[in-house]
C-alpha cells in the first residue's frame, strides 16, 4: 500500500481492535516511531469504534486523503491483542 503499514484486526468480545502489523521498508512511517504491534486509536482525526470499527473501514480513511496521521498506543507486551499480533503478523 501507498502508505507502507499494514493492519490486523484483533476481535475482543467487545469490540474489535486494530494493531500495526507490519512497516514495509519501503514506506514513509519506516523511519518514524510506528512500529509492530502499535495500536492504532485514530486515522486522521476520527476515532477508532466512534467513526470506524473495522480494517476495511480503516483502510478507506487511509485512501482516502495523501496525508496520514496516526495517534497510536505502544500496548504493554502482556496485552491480548499485542501478543496475538506478534505471534500472528
Amino acid at each position: 500500500n501507498d502508505h507502507g503499514f499494514l493492519l490486523m484486526e484483533y476481535k475482543r468480545k467487545w469490540s474489535p481492535e486494530i494493531y500495526v502489523s507490519e512497516v514495509l521498508p519501503e514506506g514513509p512511517f519506516y523511519r518514524t516511531a510506528l512500529d509492530k504491534g502499535d495500536k492504532i486509536i485514530s486515522i486522521n482525526g476520527k476515532k477508532h469504534l466512534s467513526q470506524w470499527k473495522t480494517v476495511q473501514q480503516a483502510v478507506k480513511i487511509l485512501e482516502a486523503k495523501p496525508k496520514v496521521t496516526l495517534f497510536v498506543m505502544r500496548p504493554d507486551p502482556k496485552d491480548e491483542g499485542y501478543k496475538w499480533v506478534m505471534e500472528n503478523a
